[in-house]
């Protein structure tokens, strides 16, 4: 659907992109519902409707399936990987590098700064205890580090003052990173046959935690924006997860956006996963030996 000044809306008349996530004033993939803003009109049903996908077309209305397996690990992702390499090999997964490179290099010149197409090498891991460590120091060169504590001031704070607990939120912003990298190559995986090459943080990733966190959440939209064709394909229900209020601008909304991070990655994880499965089960069985 599309409303008076030619842009893609919903139902209800909201401004979606082309995988059906809500659009802020700004053209952006909205972070919250409450920035999600309307079309110059509702929408028509007797004007032309663009291919969407029909698993999210309902995005405000139907709650997102919760997730129902553990939280992912990067051995989960690794595995995944390996396993895409066989899709490719026996043909369930159509491999074409250069749209995978377009891709990536479509991510990088669109405003994720701090990112490189490189080799993965997941084939290099395979069958190695430390394949796992190996693939979190790509992914996490740079871990953020808590504070050194400080000694307890003698000076009473105000009662209303928070200060976000960087003990507890920086180890989950680290296990964001590793796992949002995961799933954005896993993505392009699925969709592009491409297990050799993937996106990396290089020397310009930011160390400021607000900057690192607005590049994790452009990250884990390429990841969106790939896993979603491959989810209509294969049937499975898609629906990116959106909060439902604002985070807090500056240090105080760190926790809140790292929370909706948490829970991008296990929509994107539960999505995929069920792609994989599908397709090994779509795969086709290796013959048996001949007995002698």
């Amino acid at each position: 659907m599309i409303d008076r000044d030619g842009k893609r809306v919903d139902k209800e008349g909201f401004l979606v992109d082309k995988i059906g996530r809500p659009l802020d004033k700004n053209g952006k993939v909205a972070r919250d519902k409450a920035s999600a803003a309307k079309g110059n009109n509702e929408a028509h049903k007797d004007v032309h409707t663009p291919t969407a996908n029909p698993h999210v077309s309902n995005w405000l209305n139907k709650a997102p399936t919760p997730p129902s397996q553990p939280k992912m690990t990067v051995a989960d992702a690794v595995i995944r990987l390996q396993d895409a390499t066989s899709l490719v090999k026996n043909g369930v997964i159509s491999s074409s590098p250069s749209a995978a490179a377009t891709a990536r290099e479509a991510a990088i010149s669109a405003g994720i700064t701090g990112l490189v197409s490189a080799p993965i090498n997941i084939a290099s891991y395979a069958g190695s205890t430390a394949a796992g460590e190996q693939i979190k120091a790509s992914y996490l060169p740079q871990p953020m580090v808590p504070p050194t504590p400080i000694a307890k001031s003698s000076v009473d704070r105000p009662s209303g003052s928070t200060e976000p607990d960087l003990g507890n939120l920086y180890p989950r912003m680290n296990d964001i990173q590793v796992t949002g990298f995961a799933v954005a190559n896993g993505a392009a995986g699925l969709r592009y046959g491409d297990i050799e090459m993937g996106l990396l943080p290089n020397e310009e990733w930011p160390k400021d935690p607000l900057e690192r966190m607005n590049r994790l959440e452009h990250l884990l939209d390429y990841a969106e924006e790939h896993t979603a064709p491959v989810a209509e394909q294969w049937k499975v229900f898609f629906k990116p997860h959106l909060a439902d209020k604002p985070a807090a601008s500056g240090m105080e909304g760190l926790k809140q956006r790292i929370e909706t991070a948490e829970a991008r990655i296990a929509e994107l994880d539960r999505a995929q996963k069920e792609v994989m499965d599908k397709m090994n089960k779509a795969a086709p069985k290796a013959e048996a030996e001949p007995s002698e």
